[in-house]
């Protein structure tokens, strides 16, 4: 081999054609490539693809803005209680010598809170039925808390989105009591709307004790209804028809959700008589905390202003407020029974809610434990679980809505 002329090896190379077809299997490759891209770049570039782009960007978008409305917090917020009823009572709080007094006696400031928990606290003392907030003391409170999350949402969606922000307290799903804030447009019809929602829980302050004894009499109903009366067992076994099995369950659904929400355990305190009691409670509070001295110089100079002192200023505006909700309720009655007036209406409003609406649901519920009897294996934690859909004291909706200008 290595004797051979330098024209031999080299005609012996030439006859060898594998790296020649590797070489072409190569270019082939690249050609057939590039035309697929060709072929192909079109789909990417069209509007469906675009679409489908600006949809999760928007949707990440949301969820970002409302992951900071629960994180973020607010590092100077103020309101003033009863400024609107001063103002109504034709006293301006903001004039000469009655500023600082006002501000002194009424003014709260929230330092370091996050949206969330300043949204929750306000919500929670509204008192807020049929559209309209009763609790006329905390109206600024509402104002103020509104004004800031729409400059906190404008500040993190700029001028490329137009949104809408709703958190909404109703311990009765469905049911218009409890509390409200909103800012931002109206959502459109004709828009692409990209929504995110979450739950912020209710502050602490509102859980009372006779939240937790309400709360404990529906653990004791629900675990001695149950221990006495096994109609799961019974209609597993046979013992009874399906009918008699959903005619108790529904039984039970309807008087446990009747003493929950208004009628109350052994004639103790509903959802209701806790929620407004508390509400009047605080109201009582404020008043007293804030002139509790009768001496006081901002109670001497509001009384001086307005011909009348503080409590009866609030107690007018309050019976103002009910009176346009309730028009059967008799405005010279006595504040105590007043309150007492409004509750009872409430919980009336709130049985013919449960007897139009949550019966229903009722239906709904017991047909599917009926036909799913053998999947369930905690019937106990199947109706709580659907309790806790009907009635949360303990949590508010947060739902935030954008879309592109």
């Amino acid at each position: 081999w290595f004797g051979k002329s330098d024209g031999m090896i080299k005609r012996e190379f030439m006859r060898d054609r594998r790296g020649i077809s590797i070489m072409q299997d190569a270019v082939l490759f690249c050609v057939m490539v590039s035309l697929s891209g060709a072929v192909l770049m079109p789909a990417f570039t069209s509007n469906a693809v675009q679409k489908a782009y600006i949809e999760k960007e928007n949707e990440e978008k949301a969820e970002e803005i409302l992951h900071k409305f629960m994180t973020c917090k607010v590092d100077e917020f103020e309101h003033l209680n009863a400024e609107n009823i001063l103002g109504r009572a034709g006293i301006n709080a903001s004039y000469g010598l009655l500023k600082p007094l006002v501000d002194g006696m009424l003014e709260k400031e929230e330092m370091h809170r996050t949206y969330a928990d300043l949204c929750t606290e306000c919500m929670a003392c509204q008192l807020r039925f049929s559209g309209r907030q009763l609790n006329v003391l905390t109206e600024n409170f509402t104002e103020m808390t509104e004004a800031k999350l729409g400059e906190f949402m404008d500040e993190q969606l700029g001028s490329r989105y137009s949104y809408n922000f709703t958190i909404v307290w109703n311990p009765i799903a469905g049911f218009d009591f409890g509390g409200e804030l909103s800012t931002g447009d109206i959502i459109p019809s004709d828009a692409d709307v990209y929504t995110a929602i979450a739950y912020a829980t209710m502050p602490s302050s509102l859980f009372t004790k006779d939240v937790s004894v309400l709360l404990e009499n529906m653990r004791n109903y629900i675990e001695n209804s149950v221990s006495k009366n096994d109609y799961v067992s019974d209609f597993r076994d046979g013992q009874i028809s399906e009918e008699e099995f959903k005619q108790h369950l529904t039984e039970f659904l309807v008087n446990l959700i009747d003493d929950i929400i208004w009628r109350g355990f052994d004639n103790g305190s509903s959802i209701l008589d806790v929620s407004i009691d508390y509400i009047f409670q605080g109201v009582k509070n404020a008043i007293e905390d804030a002139f509790d001295d009768a001496l006081n110089m901002t109670a001497i100079t509001i009384m001086e202003a307005a011909g009348e002192n503080f409590s009866e200023i609030v107690a007018r505006l309050m019976k103002d407020s009910f009176c346009q909700i309730f028009p059967v309720i008799n405005a010279s009655l006595p504040m105590k029974k007043l309150i007492s007036e409004v509750k009872e209406s409430i919980k009336e409003q709130a049985k013919n809610f449960v007897n139009e609406t949550i019966k229903k649901r009722v239906t709904a519920m017991v047909e599917n434990v009926a036909s799913n009897i053998n999947k369930f294996t905690n019937i106990r934690a199947e109706i709580i679980n659907w309790l806790l859909q009907q009635i949360n004291f303990c949590r508010a909706k947060v739902m935030l809505s954008i879309w592109e200008v």
